[in-house]
C-alpha cells in the first residue's frame, strides 16, 4: 500500500481559500445549536487552521506572505463581528463566544508550533480591544466575554498583548452595565496572580476586585467577584464582610462557594496531596471563625443557615487534622502535641474512626466499636471547640455551632452519649459540652439521655467543690507578662462557671444532695476570695435551692452583714462600750466594740473595705434582680437599706453612687410603699434644682433613666403615670434627649419613652410627634442607637394595634410642618442632613398603612386610617397658608414663639403626593362619614383652593375620579350637599368650609349654599359632590370666555362692584337670621355683574402684601368701611382665625378689634390698568 500523502500536499490554495469562509461559518452555525458537537467542530476548525498556516505566497528576496493564515482568521473575525451586535441573554452569541474561547485553548494545547496558536490569539486580543471602548453596549459586553473566556482558556499568553488591553478591562470595572462590569471581573481575576511580575502600578489587581467586592452595587458582579478573587490574608477581610451582604444568594455562596471549597487545597511542590487552605479552621483566627459562624448561624435566610451549618460539619470534620511538620514549624507541632496530651483520648480512636488498623477491626465487639466512635466524635467536638476562646466569652458562638450540629448532623448526634464518667475530667471544653449536651436534650425531652448524662447531685457537688478549690489554689499572675498563670486561671474560672450552669439544670429530688449544694455555694458566696463572675452564676444556684423570695433575701443579707464585719478593723487597746440598754449587774452582753472609723485606717485598709462593700453592692443587686414578687417592709430589707444602701448613694465615689442607685431602684420595684418617695429622690437626683448643683455624670444619668422608665410601668397606678395621657412624664424623661450632649444619654431617654408608649401608659399623640422630631433631626444623624431604636419602634408600634396606628397618624400633618420649617431655617450644611419631604411622607403613608397591619382574631380592625389621613391632608390644603408650630397649644404650658412660615406651591405639591394611585388604602367597606367628608373637601379643594401646580392639581382630580368609581354606588349614590348639611355629624365640617376665606378677589366671596331641588341656579355658590360639571366649562368661566354676553349669566367666579349688593346680601341674611341654611328659600339678590376682562392676557394670581395705604385714598376707604361695614379680624386671635370671617358679620366697628392684618390683594401686573378700565366702563352704564 503506497505511503499516504501529507495533508498540505492535498491543499489546493486556488479552490481552498474562496471555501474558507463559508466552512468557518458553518462551523460557527452548527455550534451555536448546540455543545455537543464543539469537540467534533474543533478538529475541524483545528485542520482548516494547520492547512490554511500552509498556503504561503512568495514575495520575493526570500520572503513569504502567509495568504492562507490571514485568510483563515479575516474569515474568523467576521464571524466575531456577526457577534458583536448580539445583546445579554441571547444564546447563541453566549455559545458562539464559549465555542472560540475553547478553540484558543485547544490550538494552544493541539499546536506544536508555538507560533501559530500565538499569532491567531494575539490577532484576536488586538482585534478585540477597540471594543471595549465601542458606544454600544453589546459590543463592549461580547468583547470583555470573547476575552475573559479566552484568558480562562489558556494557560500562557503574551504579557505585552495582556498588559496592553488590561487598563481598557480596568475601566470596564466602572462600566454602567453590571453584565460588562462581570466579565471585566472574570478576565482580570485571570490574569491576577501573574501581575506581580508586572511593575509601575499603583493598585494591584486584586486590590481593584476587593474594592468591586466591597462597593459594587450589583449582586451579580459582587458575585462574580467572590467567585475569581484568589483569597489570600490581604483580601480574605474582603470577603468575610459578605456574610452581611444585602443578597441573600452571595451570603449563601461565601459558605458554599468560598469558604467550604476552599478547606484544603493542592500542595504547590505535589499537587496530588492536600494541605490546609485559606479557609481552614487552624488557618483562620478567632476573630474570623466566630465572625463567620455568627454571622452565618444566625442569619435571617434558611438557605443561609443551612450553608453555616453545612460548613460547621466539615469543620468538625477537620478539626482533629495537623500541618505537615517541618523544620520550620518544629515548635508548632510540639505545641499541638501537647494540647493532644491534654485532651487525653487516645490517638488509637482516632485510627478507629479513620479507618486504619483494619486487623483489629475483626476482634473487636459491637459495644467496642460503638465505644470507638462515640470517643471518635467526643474527641472530634472537642477538638473543635478549642478553635474558639471559651474563657475569653465567646461562647454564645460557640453553643450555636454545637446546636447546629446536634440538629442538622443525626449520624453524629446518634453517636454522642456523655456518661457519668464524663465529669470525671474537667476541662473547659467538655464541661462547655457536657452542659449544652444535656440543654439540648432537656430541650427536646431526651430524658434518658439526660439522665445517663448527668451525675447525681451529690456527686455534681464533689466535682463542683474540686474545681472551686483548684481556682483558689491558683497563684494570681504576676504582671501582663505572666501569661500562662492567667490562662490557667481562666480555664479554672470557666469550668467552674459551666459546673454552676449544670447544677441549674438538676431536679434536685435528693434531699441530701440538695443540702449538700445549698451548703457549698452558701459557703462560696460568703468567701472573700470568690471571684466577681461567680457572683451571678451562684446567686441563681442560691434562688433554685432557697424556699422562697424571703428566704433568698433573708439569706443574703446576713452574708453581707458578715461580709462586711470581715473587713471592720477593731481600735488597738480600746475597751468595749456598753450598750445603754446595760443591766445593773454590769452584764456586757449587749456591749459593742469599736471600730476603726474611714480616716483612722491606712491605704491598703481603705481599698480592702471598698472592694468588699463592691462585693457586697453586687450582691444586693443580684438578689434583688431575682425577687419577682412584692416586699412590704421586710425587717431584714429596710434595715440594709438604711444602713448600706442609702449611705453608698451618698458618697462620692462614682461606682458607689451607680451600684446605690441602681439597688435602690431595684428595692423601689419590689417596694409599692416606698416608690413614691423613691421616685421623687431619683427626679431630684436626675435634673437638680438647688443653687450650686450641678447634674450628674452620664453613667448617673443613664441609671436613673433606667430606673424611672422601671418604676412609672411597675407602679403606675400608684404614680399616676397615665395622667394627661403619660405627656408629663413624657416631657420629663424626652427633655434629656433634647438638651443632653451625650448619645448614650438621648438613647437612654428614648428608649425609656418607647417602652411606655408600647406599654399603653402614654397615650398623648403628641409624644409621637416629639419622636419623630427626634428620628428627622440632623443633630441625632450620628447617634445610631437612637434612630437604630424610632425606626425600629415606628414599625412595629403601628403593626402592634389599629389604635397605636390612628394615633400615630394624627401626626402626620405636624410633623411636615415641622419638617418644612426645619428645611427652610436651618443652615445649608445643617439642612442637608434632614430627612427630605417626599421621603418622610412615603414612609409615614406606609406605617400607617392598614393593609400592612397583622390580622390578629378577634381584634377589630380600622381600616379608614388613610382616609382620616386624606381628610387631615385637605384640611389643611383649604387653610390660610399661614401656619404655627404644628402642634396644638398647651393650655398649662407658656405659648410656643410662633412660626412664620407658609407652605409654598412645592410643599403643598409634596403633600398632594399622597393622592397618586395606590398610595392611599381605600376599604371597600368604608364608614360612609369619612367617605363624604373625603369626597366635600376634595371637591372643595378643586373649587376653591387649586393647587398652583398641574401635577399636583391632577393628582387631586384623578382621586376624586377615584372615590367616584369606588364609593358612587353605595355611599355617595344619591348623596347631595343639601342633605349633607342636614347630618349632625358633618355639622363641623360645613363651620369650617363656611369660614373659608378667598385668598384673592378672583375667588367666591361667599358661603357655600345648599344644593336646591328643580332648575338649579346659573349662580350657585357652591359645586355638589354629585355635580358633573366639565373642566372645560369651568376653563371657559374663568378665563371669561363668550364675550359680548352679559357677566351674570356665568358661572365663573365673581368679584364684589358696588355696595348695593352687599347691602342686600345683608337684609337678606337679616330677614333669614333664626332658620335653618339648608332650609331656606332661594335668594331674591339681583345677580351682580362680572366685569369685562381681556380674554388674551392671564392674570397673576400672586398675593402681594401691602403694609399700607397712601393718605389720599384714606378718606375712600373709610366712605366703603362705612357703607359695607366689613368687620375686621384681631390681631393675635391665632392660627385659626380667619383674615375675613364668612359667618354674619357684625355691624358694630368697635368689635374689629383696633388694627387689621395687612390687606391681601392680588398682583395683577400687566393688565391691572386694562381692569380698572373695564370697571369705570361698567360703573357708568
Amino acid at each position: 500500500m503506497p505511503p499516504r500523502k501529507r495533508a498540505a500536499e492535498r491543499v489546493q490554495a486556488d479552490t481552498f481559500l474562496p471555501e474558507l469562509p463559508a466552512k468557518i461559518a458553518d462551523i460557527f452555525e452548527t455550534v451555536q445549536s448546540n455543545r455537543s458537537s464543539w469537540t467534533r467542530n474543533n478538529v475541524i476548525l483545528y485542520k482548516l487552521h494547520v492547512q490554511a498556516s500552509e498556503i504561503t505566497e512568495d514575495v520575493g528576496q526570500g520572503r513569504v506572505k502567509v495568504i492562507g493564515l490571514r485568510a483563515f482568521e479575516d474569515a474568523v473575525l467576521a464571524c466575531v463581528c456577526e457577534i458583536m451586535g448580539l445583546k445579554k441573554g441571547v444564546a447563541v452569541g453566549d455559545r458562539a463566544n464559549a465555542f472560540l474561547a475553547g478553540y484558543a485553548g485547544y490550538v494552544a494545547e493541539q499546536s506544536k508550533d508555538a507560533t501559530l496558536a500565538e499569532h491567531f490569539v494575539n490577532k484576536l486580543f488586538r482585534e478585540l480591544k477597540p471594543g471595549l471602548r465601542a458606544k454600544s453596549a453589546p459590543a463592549r459586553f461580547r468583547s470583555a466575554q470573547l476575552i475573559a473566556g479566552m484568558l480562562r482558556s489558556l494557560e500562557n499568553w503574551d504579557e505585552k498583548v495582556v498588559y496592553g488591553f488590561r487598563e481598557e478591562m480596568v475601566d470596564r470595572l466602572n462600566d454602567k452595565e453590571a453584565a460588562i462590569r462581570v466579565q471585566a471581573v472574570l478576565a482580570l481575576a485571570s490574569i491576577c496572580a501573574d501581575e506581580a511580575e508586572w511593575e509601575g502600578d499603583e493598585l494591584s489587581l486584586a486590590d481593584m476586585l476587593s474594592d468591586v467586592l466591597t462597593h459594587d452595587n450589583a449582586p451579580d458582579v459582587r458575585r462574580a467577584a467572590l467567585a475569581n478573587i484568589p483569597v489570600t490574608p490581604e483580601t480574605l477581610p474582603h470577603v468575610l464582610s459578605r456574610t452581611r451582604d444585602s443578597d441573600t444568594v452571595t451570603r449563601r455562596f461565601v459558605y458554599q462557594g468560598v469558604l467550604e471549597k476552599q478547606i484544603h487545597q493542592p500542595d504547590s511542590e505535589d499537587p496530588k496531596k492536600m494541605t490546609f487552605g485559606p479557609t481552614h479552621p487552624r488557618v483562620l483566627s478567632i476573630a474570623q471563625r466566630e465572625e463567620i459562624l455568627r454571622a452565618g448561624l444566625a442569619d435571617r435566610a434558611d438557605n443561609v443557615r443551612e450553608a453555616a451549618a453545612a460548613l460547621v460539619r466539615a469543620w468538625v470534620s477537620v478539626a482533629h487534622e495537623r500541618p505537615a511538620k517541618s523544620e520550620d514549624d518544629e515548635d508548632d507541632n510540639t505545641i499541638l502535641k501537647a494540647e493532644d496530651k491534654d485532651e487525653q483520648m487516645p490517638q488509637a480512636a482516632n485510627a478507629q474512626g479513620d479507618g486504619e488498623q483494619e486487623d483489629q477491626k475483626l476482634v473487636l465487639t459491637s459495644d467496642e466499636v460503638k465505644a470507638r466512635k462515640t470517643e471518635k466524635v467526643q474527641s472530634d467536638l472537642c477538638m473543635f471547640l478549642r478553635s474558639f476562646d471559651l474563657a475569653a466569652g465567646s461562647t454564645d458562638v460557640a453553643q450555636s455551632a454545637l446546636l447546629s450540629v446536634f440538629a442538622t448532623d443525626k449520624e453524629r448526634f446518634s453517636q454522642l452519649n456523655l456518661t457519668e464518667d464524663w465529669w470525671n475530667t474537667l476541662t473547659p471544653e467538655r464541661v462547655f459540652l457536657g452542659r449544652v449536651y444535656v440543654e439540648y436534650c432537656t430541650d427536646k425531652k431526651l430524658h434518658e439521655r439526660v439522665d445517663d448524662a448527668l451525675p447525681p447531685v451529690t456527686a455534681l457537688a464533689f466535682h463542683l467543690q474540686g474545681a472551686y478549690n483548684k481556682l483558689i489554689e491558683l497563684p494570681e499572675p504576676e504582671g501582663d507578662e505572666d501569661e500562662v498563670a492567667a490562662f490557667a486561671r481562666e480555664d479554672a474560672l470557666f469550668t467552674v462557671k459551666e459546673m454552676l450552669a449544670v447544677a441549674k439544670i438538676h431536679d434536685y429530688t435528693d434531699e441530701a444532695g440538695r443540702r449538700r449544694m445549698f451548703k457549698l455555694v452558701r459557703d462560696m458566696v460568703a468567701q472573700e476570695a470568690l471571684p466577681d463572675e461567680l457572683v451571678t452564676p451562684s446567686l441563681d444556684v442560691l434562688r433554685l435551692l432557697c424556699g422562697g423570695e424571703k428566704e433568698l433575701i433573708m439569706l443574703i443579707v446576713e452574708i453581707i452583714i458578715d461580709l462586711r464585719d470581715l473587713v471592720k478593723i477593731p481600735v488597738d487597746g480600746a475597751q468595749p462600750e456598753l450598750d445603754a440598754s446595760q443591766d445593773e449587774s454590769g452584764s456586757t452582753a449587749n456591749a459593742m466594740p469599736m471600730y476603726k472609723r474611714r480616716d483612722e485606717m491606712t491605704e491598703e485598709e481603705c481599698q480592702r473595705s471598698d472592694a468588699m462593700d463592691v462585693r457586697c453592692l453586687d450582691l444586693c443587686i443580684g438578689m434583688l434582680e431575682r425577687v419577682n414578687g412584692t416586699v412590704d417592709d421586710h425587717p431584714s430589707l429596710n434595715g440594709l437599706v438604711t444602713d448600706f444602701i442609702v449611705p453608698s448613694v451618698r458618697r462620692r465615689e462614682l461606682t458607689f453612687r451607680e451600684k446605690g442607685l441602681h439597688c435602690l431602684g431595684l428595692v423601689a420595684l419590689i417596694n409599692p410603699g416606698m416608690a413614691p418617695t423613691a421616685n421623687t429622690l431619683f427626679r431630684q437626683h436626675l435634673a437638680p434644682q438647688g443653687p450650686g448643683q450641678l447634674p450628674p455624670p452620664a453613667l448617673i444619668k443613664r441609671r436613673l433613666l433606667e430606673i424611672v422608665v422601671d418604676v412609672a410601668m411597675v407602679h403606675s397606678q400608684k404614680l399616676k403615670t397615665s395622667d394627661d395621657g403619660g405627656k408629663p412624664i413624657a416631657d420629663f424623661i424626652l427633655s434629656f434627649a433634647d438638651e443632653d450632649e451625650q448619645w448614650d444619654v438621648q438613647a437612654k431617654a428614648v428608649i425609656g419613652v418607647v417602652k411606655l408608649l408600647f406599654a399603653g401608659m402614654i397615650t398623648e399623640p403628641q409624644v409621637l410627634g416629639d419622636l419623630w422630631l427626634q428620628y428627622i433631626s440632623p443633630h441625632t444623624r450620628e447617634n445610631h442607637s437612637l434612630r437604630q431604636c424610632l425606626a425600629y419602634f415606628f414599625e412595629k408600634y403601628c403593626l402592634a394595634s389599629p389604635v397605636f396606628q390612628r394615633r400615630m397618624m394624627t401626626q402626620f400633618v405636624p410633623v411636615y410642618k415641622q419638617l418644612v420649617h426645619a428645611h427652610r431655617t436651618s443652615e445649608e450644611d445643617v439642612a442637608q442632613y434632614l430627612v427630605q419631604l417626599p421621603v418622610f411622607v412615603d414612609m409615614f403613608l406606609n406605617y400607617v398603612n392598614p393593609a400592612s397591619s397583622h390580622e390578629v382574631p378577634g381584634r377589630k380592625e380600622d381600616e379608614d386610617i388613610h382616609i382620616d389621613l386624606a381628610i387631615n391632608v385637605l384640611r389643611e390644603l383649604l387653610k390660610p397658608e399661614k401656619f404655627g408650630h404644628g402642634f396644638e397649644p398647651d393650655p398649662h404650658a407658656d405659648p410656643p414663639e410662633p412660626i412664620d412660615q407658609t407652605l409654598d406651591k412645592t410643599d403643598r405639591k409634596i403633600l398632594c403626593n399622597i393622592f397618586k394611585s395606590e398610595k392611599l388604602y381605600l376599604p371597600i367597606d368604608a364608614d360612609d362619614h369619612a367617605v363624604r367628608t373625603l369626597k366635600l373637601l376634595v371637591s372643595q379643594t378643586l373649587a376653591r383652593r387649586p393647587i398652583k401646580d398641574s401635577a399636583a392639581m391632577n393628582a387631586i382630580a384623578k382621586f376624586d375620579t377615584k372615590l367616584d368609581d369606588r364609593y358612587g354606588e353605595a355611599q355617595l349614590d344619591g348623596f347631595s350637599e343639601e342633605d349633607a348639611r342636614k347630618l349632625e355629624k358633618l355639622e363641623k365640617l360645613f363651620e369650617f368650609l363656611d369660614d373659608l376665606i378667598p385668598l384673592d378677589d378672583e375667588e367666591e366671596d361667599f358661603p357655600i349654599e345648599p344644593r336646591k331641588r328643580g332648575k338649579p341656579k346659573r349662580n350657585a355658590r357652591s359645586a355638589s359632590v354629585a355635580s358633573t360639571t366639565t373642566d372645560e366649562e369651568s376653563d371657559a368661566t374663568v378665563t371669561g370666555k363668550g364675550k359680548g354676553k352679559k357677566s351674570a349669566k356665568g358661572r365663573g367666579k365673581r368679584r364684589r362692584l358696588s355696595e348695593e349688593d352687599e347691602e342686600e346680601s345683608d337684609e337678606e341674611e337679616d330677614d333669614d337670621d333664626g332658620a335653618s341654611r339648608a332650609s331656606a328659600p332661594p335668594s331674591s339678590a339681583p345677580t351682580r355683574s362680572m366685569p369685562r376682562r381681556a380674554a388674551t392676557k392671564k392674570v397673576d394670581m400672586t398675593p402681594m402684601k401691602l403694609e399700607g395705604v397712601d393718605e389720599e385714598d384714606e378718606d375712600e376707604d373709610e366712605d366703603e368701611d362705612d357703607e359695607e361695614a366689613t368687620p375686621v379680624p384681631k390681631r393675635g386671635a391665632g392660627r385659626k382665625q380667619a383674615i375675613r370671617s364668612r359667618r354674619k358679620p357684625s355691624l358694630d366697628p368697635s368689635e374689629s378689634g383696633g388694627e387689621s392684618n395687612p390687606v391681601v390683594v392680588p398682583d395683577t401686573s400687566d393688565v391691572e390698568d386694562q381692569e380698572v378700565d373695564d370697571l369705570l366702563l361698567d360703573e357708568d352704564e
